[in-house]
């Protein structure tokens, strides 16, 4: 039996409605499906979430715009659970706005909101932001003040966040205080540190938007922002867990208690992963997301399925819109691109123009397996 723990499939089509597509073919026979999430596009729809209390919120996009949108809620312990991508994700900016003028605001709502109506356990799916201001727009929702070199409040719904110079110290303690009793469970799909090479802007600038004669002045941006929360909280941050969607963790670190954890892995204890293998006679596990590149490397879910995979002596198979390192395929028995190998990293293309690809896909699986 083949287990298909697919994420969805950034740009392109939901894990749901591909694996809709497998089941039309003899592989149907032969798959069972399971729905987990890294943090990223899909968290709240994941098997372990989905059933809780949806809770509609109209709050401010990236792009400053308002957006309806929504977040679970588990009354049995007074939990909530927000997705970042459904907040500040890529897939919600409609123009090439300046990254510096994208803001996590309302993400900052969200949470006030959540907080507001009894939540105090707070899980953020993290992954998949449009978004690259460390969370300061996060803050600023809560009630932190900016100021820019003048000393002059900065409007983050209006302003670039560029022109942050200065944190009001005595609204970030008002703050800190409001929220010291709020616990904030970050599930990221990928970990690694918030400024230099091996950062958040050397990593996903590009996918955002920001140019590389632009990297070092958004780099030394975020180090100097990190420097001041530390020096304003007097709170021991920890720079090499914030890169995670634009470096929001660091923001949040500074004013709630915070654990930061790899996405899959959650996901993977949660749903009781060995368990369902050994119950439904499962060999094989079938992965995969819209891209294969070096960021997944960084803790997304199909490199974390293909050595959880290994480790339990299962065959792994990954299914791609793209694969931009060949060197990754050495993680899997087997892959299988969906998409056009020159496609433009962000382009919106429609899963009726491969159903077909899929559908022969799932075929060849079918006979190489099974």
């Amino acid at each position: 039996m083949i287990l298909s723990i697919l994420d969805d499939f950034k740009f392109y089509a939901k894990a749901k409605l591909i694996n809709s597509i497998f089941k039309k073919t003899p592989l149907k026979k032969y798959l069972e499906d399971l729905y987990i999430s890294d943090g990223g596009s899909g968290f709240l729809e994941s098997d372990f979430i989905k059933n809780f209390e949806t809770r509609k919120i109209s709050i401010y996009g990236p792009e400053k715009y308002k957006i309806k949108t929504f977040y679970k809620y588990n009354p049995s312990t007074n939990s909530s659970f927000i997705e970042l991508a459904k907040i500040s994700g890529l897939e919600l900016i409609r123009k090439k706005t300046n990254i510096s003028l994208r803001s996590s605001y309302g993400l900052g709502e969200a949470v006030k909101i959540a907080v507001k109506k009894n939540s105090k356990i707070i899980y953020i799916g993290f992954g998949a932001s449009g978004v690259s201001d460390a969370g300061i727009g996060f803050l600023s929702a809560l009630g932190v003040i900016f100021f820019d070199k003048n000393k002059k409040e900065v409007n983050l719904l209006k302003q670039s966040w560029l022109s942050i110079k200065y944190i009001d110290i005595k609204s970030l303690r008002k703050v800190r205080r409001k929220y010291k009793k709020i616990k904030i469970i970050i599930l990221s799909d990928v970990l690694l540190p918030l400024y230099g090479k091996k950062g958040s802007i050397f990593n996903f600038g590009l996918q955002k938007g920001i140019k590389n004669r632009d990297f070092e002045i958004y780099d030394n941006f975020l180090k100097n922002y990190f420097f001041t929360l530390q020096k304003n909280t007097k709170k021991k941050l920890k720079q090499k867990e914030y890169g995670s969607s634009g470096g929001i963790p660091l923001s949040i670190c500074a004013v709630f208690k915070t654990q930061i954890l790899n996405g899959t892995d959650y996901f993977i204890k949660k749903s009781k992963l060995k368990e369902i293998i050994k119950k439904n006679n499962i060999t094989t596990i079938l992965t995969g997301e819209g891209r294969l590149d070096h960021s997944s490397l960084f803790g997304k879910l199909p490199i974390q399925l293909s050595k959880f995979a290994k480790k339990n002596n299962l065959k792994i198979i990954g299914i791609f819109g793209q694969i931009a390192d060949q060197k990754l395929k050495k993680y899997f028995d087997q892959t299988y691109i969906i998409g056009k190998k020159n496609i433009s990293l962000n382009k919106k293309f429609k899963i009726k123009n491969d159903k077909k690809k899929i559908i022969k896909i799932s075929n060849q699986i079918y006979k190489k397996v099974l």
